[in-house]
C-alpha cells in the first residue's frame, strides 16, 4: 500500500526558501524565519532515518521537496538506489512507484538464510525461491544450497525489476 504525502508547496516557494547542492545532497535555508538562520541545514533526522523538515506548518521529506525543486513534479514515491534514506544527492534519487520502491531493499528481518526471495523448505530438504511480480508469487525452483536459490532469484529479479532490482 502506497504511502499517502501530502501535495507539497509550489515549486516557486521552495526555491525561494531553500538551496540544494546536487553533488553533496544538502538543503540549506535561504531565509531566517521561525528561528532558523539562513544558511544552516533544513530539516532533522526522522526515527527512520529520513531528513524531514517543515514548511508552512507541515512537515515533509526532504526527497520529496528536493525532488519538487529539481523537476516541478510529484511522482507517487522516490526511491533511495543506495537505500540510504538520509543520502538525498541528487544521483542517489528515482522516481519510483510503489513496486519498484519496495523492490529495492534487502532481506526482510525475520530473513533467515540471508537473501531475499530464498527460505528454507523442510518437507523438501531444500532451499527454495520466489519472487512476486505484480501482486502474483512465482516460484522459481528448489535448489541444494541457498547460494544456488539466491541466484536464480537475483536473474528473475534483474529480468522482472530492471534498474530497481537489489540482488540479494
Amino acid at each position: 500500500m502506497p504511502i499517502k504525502t501530502l501535495p507539497l508547496p509550489d515549486q516557486n516557494l521552495l526555491l525561494d526558501l531553500f538551496a540544494y547542492d546536487p553533488e553533496s545532497g544538502l538543503l540549506t535555508r535561504r531565509v531566517t524565519q521561525g528561528g532558523r538562520v539562513r544558511g544552516e541545514l533544513a530539516g532533522g533526522l526522522t526515527a527512520k532515518g529520513y531528513l524531514a523538515l517543515r514548511v508552512g506548518g507541515k512537515t515533509y521529506k526532504a526527497h520529496r521537496i528536493i525532488w519538487k525543486m529539481m523537476t516541478g513534479d510529484e511522482p507517487p514515491e522516490i526511491d533511495h538506489r543506495d537505500m540510504v534514506p538520509s543520502n538525498n544527492c541528487w544521483s542517489n534519487l528515482r522516481a519510483a512507484d510503489h513496486a519498484r520502491n519496495m523492490a529495492n531493499r534487502g532481506p526482510l528481518r525475520n530473513n533467515t538464510s540471508g537473501f531475499k526471495g530464498v527460505c528454507f523448505h523442510k518437507r523438501q530438504r531444500a532451499w527454495c525461491a520466489s519472487i512476486k511480480v505484480n501482486g502474483r508469487q512465482i516460484y522459481l525452483g528448489a535448489f541444494a544450497t541457498k547460494e544456488d536459490a539466491a541466484a536464480a532469484y537475483d536473474a528473475a529479479e534483474r529480468l522482472h525489476r530492471g534498474e530497481y532490482a537489489r540482488a540479494a
